[in-house]
């Protein structure tokens, strides 16, 4: 069960870093040099919460089958707050709302 929800989180990463992809895209084809300053300060963010969510499933994976629910439950808190900043961030840029995950 935990190897599942692993992977449902994995997925759920992968489509935040599409965003990402997607909002570096746009500034590419804009030329703008203030926001690709700003995008790479959002990227780094992203890439420490990111790493503290990869962590936290690495802990969750490691548990004992009895204590893995604790560490699922701080990764869907992490994960909606890195969800939460990645559509505030791909609506600035791209004026819609994202993937409607948030």
């Amino acid at each position: 069960m935990k190897e599942a929800y692993h992977r449902e989180m994995q997925s759920k990463i992968d489509e935040l870093e599409k965003q990402m992809e997607e909002i570096k895209a746009k500034i590419k084809i804009s030329g703008d040099d203030a926001h690709r300053k700003d995008y790479e300060s959002h990227l780094a963010e992203f890439q420490a919460q990111k790493d503290v969510l990869t962590n936290k499933l690495h802990e969750m994976n490691a548990a004992h089958e009895d204590d893995w629910h604790a560490h699922k439950k701080d990764a869907e808190g992490i994960y909606g707050n890195l969800a939460r900043y990645i559509g505030k961030v791909y609506a600035k840029y791209t004026g819609s709302g994202g993937t409607g995950m948030f």
